[in-house]
């Protein structure tokens, strides 16, 4: 959390609702405690690393326009 609050690199975080190693509650407290800019995608059935497969066309969609309106700002 401590150095979520210093990054001023754009994050997008992802998670699954159905993560039985992490709790869906931790990339919201990481998500809430980011200072930059950010978005968070849950996707609904997923397990641990199952995102991508779960629900690819709005992983893959929301990766693609998170990095097409953010990598500008990078350079």
């Amino acid at each position: 959390l401590d150095a979520v609050k210093k990054s001023r690199v754009p994050t997008l975080f992802i998670h699954g609702d159905e993560d039985a190693m992490i709790s869906v509650r931790m990339a919201k407290e990481l998500y809430e405690a980011a200072v930059c800019e950010k978005e968070l995608l849950i996707v609904e059935g997923a397990g641990h690393a199952q995102s991508q497969d779960k629900d690819p066309s709005t992983y893959y969609g929301k990766i693609k326009y998170f990095l097409g309106k953010n990598l500008a700002k990078c350079q």
